[in-house]
């Protein structure tokens, strides 16, 4: 006579063994249900290690029904297993939390005791389905609750304000979908204070000691935000406020770039480059700042510049000793860009090559950004110099002077830059002097009694050991409001380049007003004449900063204290400072678009989404760091799976 257990039943199953000499073979089973025939099975599994027959039978039954089984012995008698009759229990419903919105990522974790595998969470912004997602991360802070890999992180291009639901779906113990969907506790939640854009969040500090009033945007670059650099007019000289220059690139951030050299009425002094075109090399030995094209390393210091220019048919290979830096001398060989305009032009009686680029710049195996032109003229070529197009020049007499003679229209010919130790980089911008260097103040560019170390609004670039860019601006001038009436001095700024993991920081600008304009970004400001206005502009009424009520986004950690001892106060997501739009006198500025996740950035990328400014604009700065964000735009940006346009999200699938 056959024996047998029924071992359990689940949600979805009823599992058992039937045993016995009466039962060398699969045996037959009776199922009944509340004491009536169900149906019938067999026990035909072979127990791997020699036992009893197994079986397990799939069913629909309700929760509180009760399961009895049978086997059939040979004889048709009817043996009760033991352990029957057992109750369908019920399935328990989800739980989990969704723990954070982040500047770049949505966090939670969700798990159905049910079933040990990862289950599927659906997130919603603002009520709308955005995508779902498998819980399915290690979370060794939730093994005390049983919890396991259940977690999920997925990354966001959310705009300023809106709010993530989390919705977990309940399985049955063989994975199949039941009918329970539970909201996770910490629905719903917003951005962060102080977020602009992907990874990248404004942070207002004061500090009544001072006073001080500063403001930090921290960019984190792994998020999909870019970083960019702009040129002020896009011409040498130029001068533009930050905030316009933000507009018309359509940056979401933009704080001052590189100072202004005087006698140049508005170019930076320092080496700039962008999207691969090194636009002049420096005037002043000094420091500059980049982020590779990846936007993964960010390097600062004094860069080794090196450019060469080679033509595989004449086998012409020569260095170029300055880009836009006047006349060429003895045997140099020397380019001049279009943003030279009438500034910087090849002398009229120079042999002259002029080379129409065939393509954006990149970035080749060694490091090098490289233009690959096409010779469009040789000659003397004096005065401007056309668009897409750069011009080679030597003296008549000069060494190289018959190789560029030798060139011919159509040939090819490659002109490549290099910071040496800076590998990848297609932009660039200057500033002075180095504050913070591994975490250690240099004392010797902070203290002083110079007229260039005291109190002035300032701007400041920093990166942090994490992968995070700092972009400081402190306001000034302004009685009761910034320190003093007078602004700051470098050596007032070394605690706020200074959270946790900051690595570096340079200081982009010198006196002028100071402020973001848009995401963060590197930034200098520019000389000053007398009475701390920028040299060779007039006086301006100053007015006392304010906020600009427009959605600004901008990204990085929440947060970050950069403060030793004031109050930090983050500006609502909704608000920024317009006194930072209103810094005058620089050359350059530095902003974030959209466009990561492209292997190189070419010059014809990251420039489709325009956006107004979120901040008020003022006077300001001939180079611009700016930052634009496509996934935060007032139109429609090309879509991604996480893009975001403004007015409904769309879900991703």
């Amino acid at each position: 006579m056959p024996v047998g257990w029924l071992d359990a039943v689940t949600d979805t199953t009823i599992w058992g063994r039937v045993s016995g000499e009466g039962a060398p073979g699969p045996v037959g089973l009776r199922v009944e249900v509340d004491g009536r025939l169900w149906g019938f099975g067999r026990a035909g599994h072979v127990d791997p290690e020699g036992g009893p027959w197994r079986f397990a039978i799939h069913h629909d039954l309700r929760p509180g029904q009760l399961v009895g089984v049978y086997a059939v012995g040979a004889e048709q008698e009817l043996v009760l297993l033991e352990g029957s009759p057992r109750a369908v229990p019920a399935g328990t419903a989800p739980r989990g939390e969704l723990e954070a919105v982040t500047a770049t990522q949505v966090t939670g974790w969700a798990v159905d005791d049910d079933y040990e595998g990862p289950i599927t969470v659906a997130l919603y912004v603002d009520g709308r389905f955005w995508r779902r997602v498998t819980a399915d991360l290690e979370r060794p802070d939730l093994e005390e609750q049983g919890v396991g890999p259940h977690g999920f992180a997925v990354p966001h291009a959310l705009e300023p304000g809106q709010q993530v639901e989390a919705w977990a779906f309940g399985v049955r113990s063989d994975g199949s979908r039941d009918q329970q969907q539970v909201l996770l506790p910490g629905s719903p939640l917003t951005t962060p204070e102080g977020y602009l854009a992907p990874g990248v969040v404004h942070q207002a500090i004061t500090d009544p000691s001072g006073p001080f009033a500063i403001h930090l945007v921290t960019v984190d670059l792994a998020a999909p935000s870019v970083i960019d650099v702009a040129l002020a007019l896009d011409v040498l000289p130029g001068v533009e406020t930050t905030s316009a220059m933000a507009r018309r690139r359509g940056a979401t951030v933009a704080v001052n770039g590189d100072y202004i050299d005087p006698g140049g009425a508005g170019r930076p002094i320092h080496a700039f480059a962008k999207d691969g075109q090194l636009v002049q090399t420096p005037l002043l030995l000094g420091n500059n700042h980049a982020v590779d094209d990846l936007e993964t390393v960010v390097f600062m210091g004094r860069p080794v510049i090196r450019v060469a220019a080679e033509a595989p048919r004449t086998s012409l290979s020569v260095p170029v000793v300055q880009v836009n830096r006047g006349a060429p001398a003895g045997d140099e060989v020397v380019m001049f860009t279009p943003e030279g305009t009438t500034l910087e032009q090849p002398p009229a009686t120079a042999t002259s090559a002029r080379l129409r680029a065939a393509g954006p710049a990149g970035v080749r195996a060694d490091g090098w950004a490289e233009t690959t032109y096409a010779v469009e003229s040789v000659g003397q070529l004096g005065g401007p110099v056309p668009a897409g197009t750069v011009v080679l020049s030597t003296p008549a007499d000069g060494a190289s002077a018959a190789a560029l003679a030798a060139l011919e229209p159509g040939d090819q010919v490659s002109v490549a830059w290099s910071f040496a130790s800076w590998p990848g980089i297609l932009d660039t911008s200057g500033g002075n002097p180095t504050l913070v260097r591994n975490g250690q103040v240099l004392s010797g560019n902070v203290d002083g009694t110079t007229p260039f170390h005291r109190r002035n609004p300032r701007t400041a670039v920093g990166a942090t050991a994490d992968g995070r860019l700092l972009i400081v601006t402190v306001d000034g001038r302004q009685p009761g409001h910034s320190v003093d009436h007078h602004g700051a001095r470098r050596h007032d700024r070394q605690p706020r380049l200074r959270p946790p993991g900051a690595a570096g920081a340079d200081r982009p600008a010198g006196p002028a007003r100071t402020g973001p304009a848009g995401p963060a970004g590197r930034g200098r400001h520019g000389p000053r004449g007398r009475g701390g206005r920028p040299a060779g502009r007039p006086r301006r009424r100053r007015r006392r900063p304010g906020l600009d009520r427009r959605p600004a986004p901008v990204a990085g950690r929440p947060g970050a204290r950069l403060t030793q001892g004031p109050v930090s106060q983050p500006v609502p997501a909704r608000k920024a400072s317009s006194s930072a739009a209103r810094a005058s006198g620089a050359s350059s500025a530095m902003w974030w678009p959209e466009g990561k996740g492209r292997p190189r950035r070419s010059a014809a990328q990251g420039r489709h989404t325009p956006r107004t400014s979120p901040y008020r604009s003022g006077r300001s700065s001939p180079v611009a760091h700016r930052t634009r964000v496509g996934q935060a735009t007032r139109r429609p940006a090309r879509r991604s799976s996480s893009s975001w346009p403004r007015s409904r999200p769309s879900p991703a699938r």
